[in-house]
C-alpha cells in the first residue's frame, strides 16, 4: 500500500502546484537597450521564454514613458509566436531624440498564471534627424515678473505638460521657491507670460525629474530642495497646471533625484541624494502618486550629490549612479528588484561631480555615465562594462565651474553629444562626440549672467534637437535653433528612412549597417575616410525595395581611425560615423 499512497500524494501535490510552473523570462527586447535609432513611431517588443496570459497585458503592466512626451496610456497590444512575443504600439508618437523608459511589472503572468519573478526595465532613445552643432540663438525670455528681483532660475524640465504634442518648459527657481511654466506656442517658441507654481515646503529647489507618479497619463515633477530635508512632488493635470503638491522628509540638503520602479509593482518610486545627510533616500510609491516614508541607506559615497538611473549590468533591473562630491567619484548602486539597492562599484572622475547624465556614449551597447566636474572645470565620461562596473574613464575640459551636463544627438549622426552649462565662464558649451566617445570641436554659446542648465529637445517638432538654455544670473531662458538639414537639399529623406549602425561601433574587424526605406528608392552606400577618400562601396546606385536591408563592412584592410558611412537616396545624403579600433 505504501507505493500507492506515495503516488497518490505526489499526484495531489502536482495538481495543486504545477510541477513545471516557472516565472516567464525576457529573452529579447526591441528597440535595443540604450540604442539611439528607434523611429518616433516605434513599437516596443518583448520576447519571453514562454507564453503569456493575455489577460495580464495592459498599460498597467507594460509602462512606456518618454522623457519629454510622458506615459503612453493608450495603444495597441499584439501577442504572437504562441503568445511569447508581446508588441505594444503607442497611439502617440515619441519626440525625436528623446530617452524612453520601458518598465514591465510583476503583474505580467505566464499562461499558467505564474507572474514575473521581478520587474524588467530598459531605456532606449529615438533617433534625431541630421542637424547641426552650430545652433543659433533666436530669442531670450525673462523668468522674472515685472519689477521682480532675482529668482535664480536653476533647473528646467521640457515635457509636454498640456498634451498638445509640443514640449513645454518648467523652470525651477531657487530664490522664489517655485516653478514657472512656459507653454509652447506650437512653433517652438515660448510666450513671455508664464504660470507660477509654488514648490511645497520649498527651500532653494533645483534638481528635478519628470515622471507619471500616479499613472494618470499626465506628467508630474519631483523637485529636490537643496537647503532643507524635503522632497517636493507636483502632480500635473494634463493641461499644463500642477494643482496638487506634497513634500516628504528626506535627508538634509537634497541634491539629486531619480525615478524608477524599485519594487516592480508598476509605478515610479524615487531615489534622492543627500549632500549633508551623506546618504541616499528611497521613496516607495503608494500607487497613487503619494510616497511612503523615506528609507535612508548608506550610498557608499561622501556627500552624495547627483543621481542618474539606467540598467548598468544588463539584468533588466534599473540601477542608480550617485555622485560622490567630496571624493570626486561616481558610485554605482544596483537595484535588487524588491525595493532596495546594493553597492557595486566606484570610479574616480576628474572633479567634484555636480550633476550626472547617462547613455551609451561610445556606442558599445553598455550604459556610460557623464559627470560635470564643477570646480575642476571639466567633465568625465566613465565607461560602463555592462557587468555592473567601470572599464575606464576619459576627462575633457569645459568652461569654468561646470554645474550641469546634458546628453543628446544634436547633429543626428547616431551618437550622443554633450552640452555643459558653465557658471563662472558665463556660457553653455557644445562638445561634439567624435566617435568612440571622444569629444572635441567645442562650440561656445555665451550668456549674460551665469550658465546653469540646458535641455536638449525637439522644441519645434522638426525632427532635430534644439537647445534651451537657462541663465541663473540674469534669469533668462535662451532659445537656440538647430539648423537641421541644409535648405538646399531638394529631396529630403523621409523620416521613415534611416541608416543604422546595427553592429558594434567602435569595432575591430566587421560591423553591420542597416538601410531602412519607406518606399523603393535608388540607393548608394559608401564608406569614406576622414580625408574624403572612398574605401568601400556597399551599394552602388541600385534600386532597393521598400523595407530593411542589411550590409556588412569588413574593415580589416583599412587602418584604425574614424570613417564615414554615407547613404545617398536619390539626391539626399545621410551620414553615420564609424570607429575602427585595433
Amino acid at each position: 500500500m505504501r507505493p500507492f499512497r506515495t503516488a497518490f500524494t505526489l499526484a495531489a501535490l502536482a495538481a495543486a502546484f504545477p510541477a513545471f510552473a516557472q516565472a516567464p523570462l525576457v529573452t529579447a527586447v526591441s528597440p535595443a537597450r540604450e540604442s539611439l535609432s528607434a523611429l518616433p513611431t516605434t513599437t516596443v517588443e518583448v520576447t519571453f521564454d514562454r507564453a503569456l496570459d493575455p489577460a495580464s497585458v495592459s498599460t498597467a503592466t507594460v509602462r512606456v514613458f518618454g522623457n519629454w512626451t510622458g506615459l503612453k496610456t493608450t495603444g495597441t497590444f499584439q501577442l504572437s509566436d504562441g503568445n511569447r512575443t508581446l508588441r505594444f504600439t503607442p497611439d502617440e508618437r515619441f519626440q525625436s531624440g528623446e530617452r524612453v523608459m520601458v518598465q514591465l511589472s510583476r503583474g505580467l503572468r505566464a499562461a499558467d498564471g505564474t507572474p514575473l519573478e521581478r520587474a524588467y526595465a530598459w531605456h532606449f532613445w529615438t533617433r534625431a534627424l541630421s542637424g547641426g552643432l552650430d545652433q543659433t540663438e533666436v530669442s531670450r525670455i525673462s523668468v522674472r515678473r515685472p519689477g521682480e528681483g532675482n529668482t535664480v532660475a536653476y533647473g528646467a524640465y521640457a515635457g509636454d505638460l498640456d498634451g498638445d504634442g509640443y514640449g513645454d518648459l518648467a523652470v525651477v527657481n531657487e530664490a522664489t521657491n517655485d516653478l514657472r511654466v512656459f507653454r509652447n506656442d506650437g512653433a517652438g517658441h515660448y510666450p513671455t507670460t508664464f504660470e507660477v507654481v509654488p514648490v511645497p515646503n520649498g527651500s532653494v529647489p533645483s534638481p528635478n525629474e519628470g515622471g507619471d507618479f500616479n499613472n494618470d497619463g499626465h506628467i508630474d515633477i519631483a523637485v529636490a530642495n537643496t537647503t532643507n530635508d524635503r522632497l517636493s512632488v507636483l502632480l500635473g493635470d494634463g493641461a499644463g497646471h500642477f494643482p496638487t503638491g506634497a513634500s516628504y522628509a528626506a535627508g538634509q540638503a537634497v541634491r539629486g533625484v531619480g525615478a524608477l520602479d524599485l519594487d516592480g509593482d508598476g509605478d515610479d518610486d524615487l531615489v534622492t541624494a543627500h549632500r549633508q545627510g551623506n546618504d541616499v533616500g528611497l521613496f516607495l510609491n503608494n500607487g497613487n502618486g503619494t510616497f511612503a516614508a523615506v528609507q535612508r541607506m548608506e550610498g557608499q559615497a561622501s556627500s552624495e550629490y547627483g543621481i542618474a538611473v539606467a540598467d548598468a549590468n544588463r539584468d533588466g533591473l534599473l540601477d542608480v549612479f550617485v555622485g560622490s562630491f567630496n571624493t570626486s567619484e561616481v558610485v554605482l548602486l544596483l537595484g535588487n528588484g524588491t525595493g532596495g539597492l546594493t553597492y557595486a562599484a566606484r570610479r574616480a572622475v576628474g572633479g567634484n561631480p555636480w550633476q550626472l547624465a547617462v547613455g551609451d556614449i561610445d556606442n558599445d551597447g553598455d550604459v556610460d555615465v557623464a559627470s560635470a566636474g564643477s570646480y575642476a572645470h571639466n567633465f568625465t565620461v566613465s565607461w560602463g562594462d555592462g557587468a555592473g562596473g567601470f572599464s575606464g574613464a576619459n576627462t575633457f575640459p569645459t568652461g569654468n565651474f561646470v554645474v550641469a551636463i546634458d546628453l543628446g544627438d544634436l547633429d543626428g549622426d547616431g551618437d550622443l553629444d554633450v552640452v555643459t552649462s558653465n557658471y563662472a565662464s558665463r556660457d553653455l558649451r557644445v562638445h561634439e562626440n567624435l566617435g568612440g566617445g571622444q569629444f572635441g570641436n567645442v562650440r561656445r554659446l555665451n550668456v549674460v549672467g551665469n550658465g546653469s542648465c540646458a535641455t536638449l529637445h525637439d522644441r519645434d517638432n522638426d525632427g532635430d534637437l534644439d537647445i534651451t538654455g537657462i541663465d541663473e544670473g540674469a534669469d533668462m531662458v535662451y532659445l537656440y535653433l538647430n539648423p537641421g538639414t541644409p535648405t538646399n537639399n531638394p529631396d529630403p529623406i523621409p523620416e521613415e528612412n534611416d541608416l543604422l549602425v546595427g553592429g558594434p561601433n567602435p569595432f575591430r574587424d566587421q560591423t553591420t549597417l542597416r538601410v531602412e526605406l519607406a518606399e523603393p528608392r535608388t540607393t548608394s552606400l559608401r564608406i569614406y575616410d576622414v580625408l574624403g577618400r572612398e574605401v568601400a562601396a556597399l551599394i552602388d546606385g541600385r534600386r532597393l525595395a521598400e523595407g530593411t536591408h542589411t550590409f556588412t563592412w569588413d574593415a580589416r584592410a583599412v587602418p584604425p581611425g574614424l570613417y564615414i558611412a554615407q547613404l545617398r537616396v536619390s539626391t539626399s545624403v545621410l551620414e553615420r560615423k564609424l570607429m575602427v579600433v585595433r
